[in-house]
């Protein structure tokens, strides 16, 4: 990362942020380290196991390349979204929604915005698996 007093420069695919480029996470003398929001620049190249989560925020995703479905479920009832990149669909998903995320066109890339920021309003319902 390049930092100055006018800015800052980095990489989305840097191993260590995971492609979280602002957020709790993001230590707070950066200037996208914040609890206001998150910001996730995000490419699946081949296929993923994102297991099932829950984001206690609102959650919003458009996607610029391939194609994903989102599985969504809350109060005992399951529907899913594809969203397709060559028309840069987007989804806002609500809060406590628990969501499954499958490629179905690769590659697949994007950007997620979720806020608030906070550790621990992401709930993990069941851990990735391996693909």
């Amino acid at each position: 990362m390049i930092r100055s007093k006018r800015f800052e420069k980095g990489s989305a695919i840097d191993p260590l942020e995971g492609g979280w480029v602002a957020g709790h996470m993001i230590p707070e003398r950066c200037l996208t380290g914040t609890s206001a929001l998150e910001i996730k620049l995000w490419n699946y190249p081949e296929a993923i196991n994102y297991g099932k989560k829950a984001f206690g925020g609102t959650e919003f995703v458009v996607i610029y390349g391939g194609k994903i479905r989102f599985w969504l479920g809350k109060d005992g009832q399951r529907e899913f979204v594809d969203l397709d990149g060559e028309k840069h669909e987007y989804i806002a998903i609500a809060p406590g929604v628990i969501k499954e995320v499958e490629v179905l066109e690769f590659p697949a890339f994007g950007v997620t915005i979720r806020w608030p920021s906070a550790p621990g309003i992401n709930q993990v319902i069941s851990p990735p698996k391996e693909v």
